[in-house]
């Protein structure tokens, strides 16, 4: 091929299309590694909303009930990215 303004037009060596190749990070991974990436992120927003619930809505007695799911949701999150690690 010449060179000039047309050489970079070829397919890339590893032989995945050119516009999944500038995505980087994320095709990197299989699906299953990317759906656990995406409940991970579910359930840290579940903790930021229940965080900012307990912030908004204050009561005269502590929230047990909200703090317990919080806690929950972090011991769930990192089960859930110590399996994504392992993949």
């Amino acid at each position: 091929m010449e060179a000039g303004r047309h050489a970079d037009r070829s397919e890339p060596a590893d032989g995945r299309p050119r516009h999944r190749r500038n995505l980087g990070f994320w095709f990197e991974f299989g699906d299953t590694y990317r759906a656990l990436s995406v409940v991970v992120c579910v359930l840290l927003l579940a903790q930021l909303g229940l965080a900012a619930s307990i912030g908004v809505r204050p009561v005269r007695d502590v929230p047990w009930l909200r703090i317990a799911m919080i806690a929950l949701a972090f011991v769930l999150a990192c089960g859930v990215a110590a399996v994504r690690r392992s993949l």
